[in-house]
């Protein structure tokens, strides 16, 4: 059956003249919640697709919700299909080979609207759902717990260190910055070596395991742009122009099923140079909204984004001139992320398994 046959896809809309501090409606962007509502765009069961930058991820949500133009929202026949069922349908596909454009992939409607979807019995469909809905349960508990640690986090950083004032810093002096290895799309094999790239970074700044892909170089990467468990990593592209996830950073938590990683174009490697601090404490610096508000000042270019190298370089920032005790605490909860972040991805790799295992002639 035809996507078109049993959904209406939906444009999203700019958010600005709804956006609120806080409510209980989340604002949509590709890389997750950018923020929240005053009112909801939709109120049903729904199926996000990303129209344009990073579109290789579906989403469902049953609550009312915001989302703006870079994500399609779907309005459901529930007569003719479950829409947790058609989510993930959705995931097993693929959308990036769907995608339109050089410069800026985008998806069309014309598009998804031809697409085949298997729909078999209501039955059939529910058996499903349930099936890989237990590990999905399982994903978004983990997925809770990894977030409320984050939480903890960074509101130890914003009173321990970001509202000191005893002593000035410069991101130059503790940091280098290692850009990204630039790849050709036939790179994108089977191998044991992944890339990091721009579908890792979820909106609140965490890492997304499904994103890293296999990459198979024609010449010889070198050390520095490769990157391991810990490793600090700062997006300086966004192909949404809506300035998504611009300036957001990354720890690497695991490997994946990978013996080793490098890092896409669209990141910035930071290298910790100054022995006081640690990755931990320079993901909190990043992490916080007085950088974001920084990066966002010094974005460029129209068709893609860009962050300069000097928005780096040049942020300064004021904390105590002894934080040993505080910088040790983030690296326990780091850690603990780290953990938790490696049993997500095995749940991640069980979800793909039976996406496989249900939809293996999409």
């Amino acid at each position: 059956m035809k996507l078109k046959d049993f959904a209406q896809i939906c444009y999203g809309k700019n958010q600005h003249k709804v956006e609120v501090e806080h409510s209980e409606i989340p604002i949509l962007g590709t890389g997750g919640i950018i923020g929240y509502a005053s009112k909801p765009l939709y109120i049903h069961e729904s199926v996000l697709i990303g129209r344009k930058g990073t579109l290789g991820k579906p989403f469902y949500i049953d609550r009312p919700f915001w989302t703006i133009d870079t994500l399609f929202y779907t309005r459901i026949n529930k007569s003719l299909i479950i829409p947790r069922y058609f989510y993930y349908a959705m995931c097993s596909l693929g959308l990036e080979r769907f995608a339109e454009g050089a410069a800026v992939p985008s998806l069309t409607t014309k598009t998804l609207n031809e697409i085949e979807i298997p729909v078999p019995t209501m039955s059939e469909q529910q058996h499903i759902v349930d099936i890989i809905g237990t590990i999905d349960d399982l994903i978004e508990k983990k997925r809770a717990t990894i977030a409320k640690i984050d939480q903890l986090a960074q509101k130890l950083f914003d009173t321990g260190f970001g509202l000191s004032h005893e002593e000035k810093y410069s991101l130059n002096q503790i940091c280098s910055f290692v850009p990204g290895y630039s790849y050709k799309s036939d790179e994108l094999k089977p191998s044991s070596l992944g890339m990091v790239s721009l579908k890792c970074i979820s909106m609140q700044g965490g890492f997304r395991g499904t994103g890293v892909k296999a990459l198979q170089p024609v010449k010889e990467i070198s050390k520095e742009k490769m990157c391991n468990i810990g490793d600090v990593l700062v997006c300086h592209t966004d192909l949404t122009k809506n300035q998504e996830i611009i300036g957001r950073p990354i720890i690497v938590p695991n490997k994946g099923k990978y013996k080793t990683l490098t890092f896409s174009m669209d990141l910035v490697k930071v290298n910790v140079v100054d022995k006081r601090f640690n990755n931990a404490l320079i993901y909190r610096i990043l992490n916080c909204h007085l950088f974001k508000k920084h990066a966002l000042g010094f974005c460029s270019g129209t068709t893609v984004v860009h962050l300069s190298k000097q928005a780096l370089q040049s942020y300064q920032f004021y904390g105590p001139s002894k934080f040993e005790k505080v910088s040790g605490v983030l690296q326990n909860y780091q850690n603990l992320i780290e953990l938790l972040a490696l049993e997500l991805n095995a749940l991640e790799q069980q979800k793909q398994i039976l996406l496989f295992k249900y939809f293996s002639s999409n």
